[in-house]
């Protein structure tokens, strides 16, 4: 699933430390497809726990502090998506192309 895609980004989440979440894009300007963000476990490294597919590749991701089944996705073309990773769901809970209010009003500052 995984093969022959960049890893672009990852984080590990701020309470469950066995949970990695990587994000998948394309590091050449004129070369960008879509995207993937996989959160991994370290109990089970040979298949993702989540994937949720992305129409742009991941340049940036990271765990709420404060809710840490919230993901942050940030993609290659500017659109900013929410996750939560509670859920096996492709449907982000936010996006910034779909949200009209602040997305990070919502939801809350990323690092600790």
């Amino acid at each position: 699933m995984t093969k022959s895609h960049n890893i672009s980004c990852m984080t590990w989440n701020k309470k469950n430390h066995d949970i990695l979440a990587v994000g998948y894009g394309e590091y050449g300007f004129t070369n960008q497809k879509s995207g993937m963000a996989c959160c991994w476990s370290i109990k089970n490294p040979e298949y993702p726990e989540r994937v949720f597919k992305t129409s742009s590749g991941i340049t940036a991701l990271d765990f709420s502090a404060q809710n840490p089944n919230l993901l942050a996705v940030g993609m290659y073309n500017g659109t900013i998506a929410v996750y939560n990773v509670r859920f096996n769901s492709q449907l982000a809970i936010l996006d910034s192309n779909e949200t009209p209010v602040t997305i990070w009003g919502r939801f809350g500052k990323l690092s600790g």
